[in-house]
């Protein structure tokens, strides 16, 4: 550690790949390593501590999306509107700024002109999918309106939904698409918030995430692929959805191995940076704040929870201080607060801010500043945990404006908002 800390950033990121007489050879990925090692480091060690969220800057940017019309720019983005909707509602929310109520009437409307044939699509009149109903559905969770929420044809979504089941436990995303374990996830969400019970639905589905599970230990989107942090993700959470996370370490004896997930999972998050990794040998990127940065706390509980261990001598696995410093310090787009003008989060510096990274960037600060706790008690799966705010400084600093809005892991909105929807459909009749 001594010699590294005598040598430049740049010569420090390339001793990293020298380990005996032997050089790793050099490579694009060594290269590109290298040089986010250079930009990122003197930001770490120059910027006046503390990191401070932005937040004036953040809503602005967030708000002027959501109460104007989108540049042209944006047309190509026009498949997305479930996504952008969820987006940009989840970012609003985290940072505590509500959502006017206008424009939550004009999200909930978007929603519906994209539902066609059981489920929706990303656009009005577009093929129904199971990315955009799960994003379509979480903003209808962010807007929560009874008289839209009694609007969804639950019936008709469970048609969908059995169409897109496969018989080896794991659904397409459309129509003749693709199968992984994304559309696992993105199914489980959509049944577990509209309360709609169908065995049939999660057949053989524990069995195909399972599958999925590389050798090296995250999951790939099928079996046979290469481990990355969304699939991960949508896997790891699918499975507690399936079993909660009072169930997870029983799935030990059906196959899951639980510490080569935890070893993975812990080994994206790299030493300068801070940040966390999708994939071996990829770079940092903010959006995995989230993607596995929310599977390193749900890893965490369940781990907590297998050897009952109380908050008292909670044990934790990976630097939640280091990851909050990468965000803050490099992920914060620069802007002009009197201008109203810059904003949002971005992958990393250089790079510019969009809705995509600022949702998830915040999502995974905000995991940060949170444990979760399990709830042995609580019969439903998915929600069977406690989220509890850190209040130690020499867990992660305490400062009132990276004080944002606790998120749930599992469903990716703000703590409390799919119960409270899944408790307003359990109050209808059963579908």
């Amino acid at each position: 550690m001594a010699i590294l800390t005598s040598l430049s950033a740049s010569d420090a990121a390339e001793h990293m790949f020298i380990f005996n007489d032997k050089a790793e050879p050099f490579s694009d990925t060594i290269g590109k390593q290298i040089e986010t090692v250079e930009l990122i480091t003197p930001i770490l060690e120059q910027l006046p501590r503390p990191f401070l969220l932005n937040e004036k800057l953040h809503k602005i940017y967030v708000h002027s999306t959501l109460m104007q019309p989108m540049p042209g720019v944006y047309s190509k983005m026009m498949t997305n509107q479930t996504w952008m909707c969820y987006w940009l509602t989840n970012a609003a929310i985290l940072l505590k700024s509500g959502i006017h109520p206008i424009v939550k009437e004009q999200c909930n409307e978007r929603i519906f002109s994209c539902f066609n044939d059981g489920g929706f699509g990303g656009g009005s009149q577009q093929l129904p999918h199971l990315a955009s109903t799960y994003a379509a559905i979480l903003t209808l969770v962010n807007c929560y309106n009874e008289k839209y929420l009694d609007l969804i044809d639950r019936g008709e979504i469970k048609l969908f939904l059995n169409a897109m089941k496969q018989p080896d436990g794991s659904f397409t995303m459309h129509m003749g698409g693709e199968s992984d374990c994304r559309a696992v996830y993105c199914a489980l969400v959509t049944l577990k918030i509209l309360n709609i019970k169908d065995d049939s639905l999660v057949d053989n589905c524990t069995e195909y995430l399972i599958k999925c599970q590389t050798y090296e230990g995250g999951f790939s989107g099928e079996p046979g692929g290469e481990a990355h942090g969304g699939y991960t993700y949508c896997a790891l959470m699918a499975l507690v959805l399936l079993h909660g996370m009072k169930g997870m370490p029983n799935l030990r004896v059906k196959g899951l191995d639980l510490d080569k997930l935890l070893n993975w999972c812990v080994d994206r998050q790299y030493s300068p940076e801070g940040g966390l990794s999708g994939r071996t040998n990829k770079l940092v990127d903010a959006c995995y704040a989230h993607w596995v940065g929310s599977s390193l706390v749900v890893l965490e509980s369940i781990i907590n929870f297998e050897n009952n261990k109380s908050v008292e001598n909670w044990i934790e696995i990976f630097n939640r201080q280091k990851l909050s410093d990468y965000i803050l310090a490099c992920c914060q787009a620069e802007g002009d607060l009197r201008k109203g003008k810059g904003g949002g989060l971005r992958d990393k510096p250089g790079m510019r801010s969009d809705w995509y990274h600022t949702c998830y960037a915040l999502a995974g600060l905000s995991a940060m500043h949170n444990i979760y706790v399990v709830n042995d008690e609580e019969p439903i799966q998915g929600f069977d945990f406690v989220t509890m705010k850190i209040d130690q400084d020499d867990i992660i600093e305490q400062h009132s404006e990276n004080d944002i809005h606790s998120i749930d892991p599992v469903f990716a909105v703000c703590s409390g908002l799919a119960r409270r929807t899944r408790d307003y459909f359990a109050g209808k009749e059963p579908i």
